[in-house]
């Protein structure tokens, strides 16, 4: 699939939920848009690399969206995501994208995203949010993280996987899930968990560990 010639354009596709969209000629609708820079660490030991994440919540039914164009104001970058993810929340429908990177060495821009969602018909409607967050994170190490994530308020989290990747549990890492045994106690269908920390918009996932039982 061909991209527009636009200075440093990044096209994603992204292996995940693949909405089919289809014809309307009513605008999206969408609201409650999230923007989140994502740092994910392959080892404790090692920098992250970095990604951002984008949803919104579709008042409208969000298989109609096409693509998604994110665009940075000010700068020469813009993504075309013509895959997108879906999730849901109970009764609310949330569209978007995970994983969007830049250029290797060059960090995300701060400052005003601009976010169009466009329909098949091309419809679209558009946001604009915010993303900051301080740059020296890119040289912070796993073992680092919950220092730096202390100091900036931020809130520790946990994801338990199932044996098939699915989450079956993400909430704060209280003192009864503080190990691998005590996750299994509680979840006897825990197959890996993951310790991410969360402070506005920014995530920061540790190393997926395993859950297993002995330890």
């Amino acid at each position: 699939m061909g991209s527009h010639l636009k200075p440093k354009i990044l096209t994603v596709f992204l292996g995940l939920f693949i909405l089919m969209a289809s014809c309307s000629n009513n605008v999206p609708q969408v609201q409650n848009a999230k923007l989140n820079i994502i740092f994910d660490y392959e080892t404790m030991d090692s920098l992250p690399e970095a990604r951002i994440g984008v949803f919104v919540e579709a008042t409208s039914n969000p298989r109609r969206f096409d693509k998604i164009i994110v665009t940075p104001k000010g700068t020469d970058y813009s993504w075309e995501v013509t895959e997108l993810v879906l999730a849901d929340n109970n009764a609310q429908k949330y569209c978007g994208a995970v994983n969007l990177v830049m250029p290797l060495k060059e960090y995300f821009p701060t400052g005003e995203y601009e976010i169009e969602f466009i329909q098949a018909d091309e419809e679209k409607s558009d946001v604009k949010i915010g993303l900051f967050y301080d740059k020296n994170l890119y040289s912070v190490k796993g073992t680092e993280i919950s220092g730096v994530m202390n100091r900036m308020s931020g809130s520790k989290m946990l994801k338990i996987y199932d044996a098939e990747k699915k989450i079956i549990y993400y909430g704060p890492r209280t003192v009864e899930l503080r190990d691998a045994r005590n996750i299994w106690n509680n979840f006897r269908d825990a197959a890996e968990f993951q310790e991410t920390w969360v402070c506005g918009n920014i995530i920061c996932n540790l190393p997926v560990e395993k859950v297993e039982p002995g330890n």
